[in-house]
């Protein structure tokens, strides 16, 4: 099972879960990407992403990601996705970075988490992340 990438084929969402549940606190508020809005931000008291809402043409991509079920610690950050290539297009959210494919930010790739501090490694879904 994947506790990170829920996929709902019926209603056509799909939802990643950044913050474990076992980390305390609720979402009080869900904003809107300006760049795309097929993501909708989950925030808790904290201002952190607790999750990600897709939908849209977006959602098509995701389901096809189901396969990846783990956050990677790579250096001092964590990273979720596909595969990257040496180019991508970021936008940067409250502490985690999204990448695509391509300038109009609808072919989405993943999700890298800078912030450290404020969604540390042991809360990322941490029942299967990938501690090496």
């Amino acid at each position: 099972m994947n506790s990170i990438l829920k996929v709902d084929k019926e209603v056509e969402i799909a939802y990643i879960n950044i913050l474990s549940s076992s980390l305390t606190g609720r979402i009080i508020k869900t904003e809107e990407l300006e760049e795309n809005t097929d993501f909708q931000f989950d925030l808790d008291e904290q201002d952190r992403v607790r999750g990600i809402e897709i939908f849209g043409d977006t959602f098509e991509i995701l389901k096809d990601m189901l396969e990846i079920k783990k956050f990677e610690l790579k250096g001092e950050k964590c990273y979720w996705g596909k595969e990257k290539s040496s180019v991508t297009h970021n936008i940067f959210y409250n502490g985690i970075e999204l990448h695509f494919g391509n300038n109009d930010y609808t072919n989405f790739i993943g999700l890298t988490i800078i912030d450290m501090e404020k969604y540390p490694f042991t809360y990322l879904n941490e029942e299967n992340n990938n501690y090496a």
